[in-house]
């Protein structure tokens, strides 16, 4: 690899001439270790911040959602309170009136003689 991609210090690319590569030492200095502390805190303060924005964002959701269940909680059991007053009896006797019904007074069951229901 390093006769395909080698990096120099001449603009010349002949064959068969040995190049210098760039060897100059990379000097860390004060300023710049103060440079890379600051970058790295600034960084590490945004994911924090991006972190606790989410966060609380979350939380909002939350409570967002349970109140929304409580609401479906308390519609629920309206509902519920609803269709057992639809049903009761008191509102059935109520309709009946509304209707014109009468109840039944003379009951007259028919039964049968032996096992035939039906002939032909």
């Amino acid at each position: 690899m390093a006769r395909l991609l080698t990096f120099t210090k001449s603009n010349t690319a002949k064959r068969g001439v040995r190049k210098k590569t760039i060897s100059d030492k990379l000097r860390v200095g004060s300023v710049t270790l103060g440079f890379i502390t600051v970058t790295l805190i600034c960084l590490l303060s945004l994911f924090y911040l991006y972190g606790v924005n989410s966060l609380a964002t979350k939380g909002y959701d939350i409570k967002f959602y349970e109140e929304h269940l409580n609401e479906l909680k308390k519609e629920n059991q309206r509902l519920k309170t609803e269709a057992a007053e639809l049903q009761s009896m008191r509102r059935l006797k109520d309709s009946v009136e509304k209707l014109n019904m009468v109840s039944v007074r003379n009951v007259s069951y028919i039964s049968g003689s032996g096992s035939v229901v039906a002939s032909k």
